[in-house]
């Protein structure tokens, strides 16, 4: 997994919620191309969870849910680093 990816994906986790590829581009200073075609990968290998919505305009959501798969390369220190593991795990 790419350190974009994994940025990505750790925000996602983190902040929980659906964010839209505009939103996690602000949110984390990471191109809106490298966003999208990082989502679009970390979806079909089941990282991430795309949410279609209609609030104003067509567009796609993503957030990590609990069905989401941990990706390979995210280490226990990183989990705990945002609050999802607790020290001493």
């Amino acid at each position: 997994m790419s350190q974009v990816n994994k940025r990505v994906w750790l925000h996602l986790l983190a902040e929980g919620g659906r964010w839209s590829i505009a939103e996690i581009s602000d949110a984390t200073h990471i191109d809106n191309g490298a966003v999208n075609s990082g989502l679009y990968r970390m979806s079909l290998q089941g990282m991430v969870m795309q949410h279609p919505t209609n609030r104003g305009r067509a567009r796609t959501e993503f957030g990590v849910t609990k069905a989401c798969k941990i990706p390979l390369g995210v280490t226990l220190a990183e989990l705990q680093s945002i609050g999802i593991v607790r020290e001493g795990a």
